[in-house]
């Protein structure tokens, strides 16, 4: 399996084998599903968006490389993602109090079961199926998730986040590139808010339940 973009979240991919009289190459796949400033889009299925509207190219995460048949993500487009909403602000408003994503990731253990605010560096990871594909044709089917990013002193890396809907952080999309369910902002500086938990049977992952972003 090729892995799109950081290992810590991708989803492990099926292989699938295919038979054909036509010789079949291997499939083209974007380089990394990470997005770019302000390029992630919305959740779609293999290569139909979850929701009805008009899909526009310019929501594709990281667009493979060549030429895609009609059908493809990178040639179809995304359908309009979720925007990130400026950070309330005032005398009048009350916040839970901001921390580095170094200060939950170190302290994760007594932060859970807390609801708490996390700067960090919005990301998407996806993973894909391995059939061998005709030239364009991105026969393969990606799904992965956004996550928060950002370093401490050990080893935790990555936050995923649980919005209050399934696809508000899902990422889906075949070989040509993805949609994911929220637009990253430029630089991708977010602050991350919601209930920390361990992930269960993930090996020391953690995420944030009912989460939402705004940016400062």
């Amino acid at each position: 399996m090729k892995i799109l973009s950081l290992a810590s979240l991708s989803l492990l991919a099926a292989c699938v084998s295919t038979a054909s009289a036509q010789p079949r190459r291997a499939p083209r796949r974007p380089a990394v599903v990470r997005a770019d400033a302000g390029s992630a889009a919305p959740a779609a299925d293999a290569s139909t968006p979850v929701d009805a509207g008009p899909r526009d190219a310019r929501w594709v995460v990281q667009r493979g490389r060549g030429s895609w048949q009609p059908a493809c993500v990178a040639s179809a487009g995304c359908t309009a993602p979720q925007t990130i909403p400026r950070c309330p602000s005032g005398p009048n408003v009350r916040l839970i109090a901001r921390r580095s994503f170094g200060d939950v990731a170190d302290n994760r253990l007594s932060l859970a079961g807390q609801l708490v605010a996390v700067r960090g560096t919005l990301t998407a990871s996806a993973g894909c199926t391995e059939v061998g594909c005709p030239d364009g044709a991105c026969c393969n089917h990606c799904q992965g998730s956004m996550a928060l990013e950002g370093s401490g002193t050990t080893s935790l890396r990555t936050i995923g986040l649980r919005g209050l809907t399934e696809e508000a952080f899902a990422c889906r999309g075949d070989d040509s590139g993805i949609c994911c369910g929220t637009e990253i902002p430029a630089g991708g500086a977010v602050v991350a808010a919601g209930t920390l938990r361990a992930t269960p049977n993930s090996g020391g992952a953690y995420h944030l339940e009912g989460a939402t972003l705004c940016v400062e």
